[in-house]
């Protein structure tokens, strides 16, 4: 049996185990976020997650990934991915992206709040 995916004709089971891992890792990233959210419920000001995606030394087809805890914005870093949290109103959202060749993709859904955070001072390097 054969499937069409992005134009591509391809054996059904190769996308759907395509399908299916996009979905798992989709949801072991949103249940790691959530664990690290839940952790820092006592924070009362707005706040910075950013999470780093390293290749592993030993096997570049595993991803290592990384988040850590901002007061203020965090500078902007290859691959990398930010969020920003409010807890008093209960809000977390993706700010922006940095891809492995230095593009920087905002959240254009987010783009007035995207502005206003901007504004706040960076954190040190």
């Amino acid at each position: 049996m054969v499937a069409e995916c992005n134009g591509l004709i391809l054996p059904s089971k190769l996308v759907e185990k395509r399908f299916y891992d996009k979905e798992e890792l989709t949801k072991r990233f949103n249940l790691e976020l959530e664990r690290f959210i839940n952790n820092h419920q006592h924070v009362k000001e707005p706040y910075f997650i950013l999470i780093k995606a390293n290749p592993d030394n030993s096997d570049p087809k595993l991803i290592r990934q990384a988040m850590s805890f901002y007061e203020k914005r965090p500078p902007f870093i290859t691959r990398t991915l930010v969020f920003w949290v409010d807890n008093s109103r209960g809000l977390s959202t993706w700010l922006w992206r940095v891809q492995a060749d230095k593009e920087i993709i905002f959240n254009k859904s987010f783009a007035t709040a995207c502005k206003d955070i901007l504004r706040v001072k960076e954190s040190p390097s």
